[in-house]
């Protein structure tokens, strides 16, 4: 099967190419090329192009799924540039539905996510979204495009999934805006203080990388998955059980520095995963066994 993967040289973007190419399908990414390394190069076509700019965007193969994953990731990230992170996931969406409506794709799978719920706790797909942030804003926006051009091409299956806190080995341990168990770890091993934005009573829905591919793979497999769909673990973790966990793991005994918060990060927010698992999905990696793989990816970089 051509598959496009938008996006394709981030972090889920590349281990889902992986994962794709190893049984069989043609991949391509779509990203920018500044974002590309030699790894892209040796093992996928790869495609630069800005999916802000739809002159760019009609330019790419035709195929008959997209993955969408091509996104301003992040909360404070969207705070540091609020025109950006609309134009990526709000615009760049909006282009993205326009062609594969145009050029009759089969499937279109866009990766939203769990800030369109705001504070939620067990939130289920049904749930009114109510987004305290401009980048659960934008990802609403993302959600509200597919499924507008979805009405004007009922044929192009959709799904839309709400990824909660993906967390997993050989994240940008430097990307200080994502990633809450990379960058405690990190922390954890390099210093004598983890600096935590915010209350440590906040809570998050942690769920592997590969659980997130593995939830990724089912539209391949299973017809029937259409709509949108929780990718989490169904358990919710506090920042301060997250410490402790970590710090047991390291073996470390750093300190928690609160250097406070910043605007729209919600204190609390997990979900329900039941509607998934009806297709047979399950989370396989339980927190515990998660963080030890990361801990001791970092230690063997």
């Amino acid at each position: 099967m051509n598959i496009m993967i938008t996006g394709g040289a981030g972090y889920i973007g590349t281990h889902l190419a992986d994962k794709l190419k190893s049984i069989g399908h043609r991949i391509v990414l779509c990203d920018l090329s500044q974002k590309f390394t030699k790894y892209h190069y040796d093992n996928f076509e790869c495609v630069s192009c800005d999916i802000t700019n739809y002159e760019s965007v009609l330019k790419l193969p035709k195929c008959e799924v997209i993955y969408h994953l091509a996104a301003q990731v992040g909360t404070l990230g969207a705070l540091d540039n609020l025109k950006f992170d609309l134009e990526c996931n709000a615009l760049g969406t909006l282009n993205v539905s326009k062609f594969a409506a145009l050029n009759n794709v089969q499937t279109v799978i866009y990766s939203s996510s769990m800030a369109v719920y705001g504070e939620n706790e067990n939130a289920e797909e049904t749930d009114l979204l109510q987004p305290v942030s401009p980048y659960g804003i934008s990802k609403m926006c993302g959600e509200h495009y597919i499924n507008f051009y979805n009405q004007l091409n009922p044929d192009m299956r959709c799904v839309i999934y709400r990824i909660f806190n993906c967390y997993g080995p050989h994240q940008d341990t430097k990307n200080l805006t994502q990633g809450l168990v990379s960058i405690f770890l990190n922390q954890a091993i390099k210093s004598d203080t983890i600096q935590v934005k915010g209350s440590l009573e906040r809570f998050r829905d942690l769920i592997h990388v590969d659980d997130v591919i593995n939830a990724m793979l089912l539209p391949l497999e299973d017809k029937s998955v259409e709509g949108i769909y929780n990718v989490c673990s169904g358990s919710k973790i506090t920042l301060n059980n997250l410490i402790q966990l970590i710090l047991k793991i390291t073996k470390k005994s750093v300190k928690a520095e609160n250097i406070g918060g910043h605007a729209g990060d919600p204190h609390g927010v997990s979900g329900n995963n039941s509607k998934l698992i009806q297709h047979g999905w399950s989370p396989q990696t339980d927190i515990d066994k998660g963080i030890l793989e990361c801990f001791e990816a970092l230690t063997n970089e």
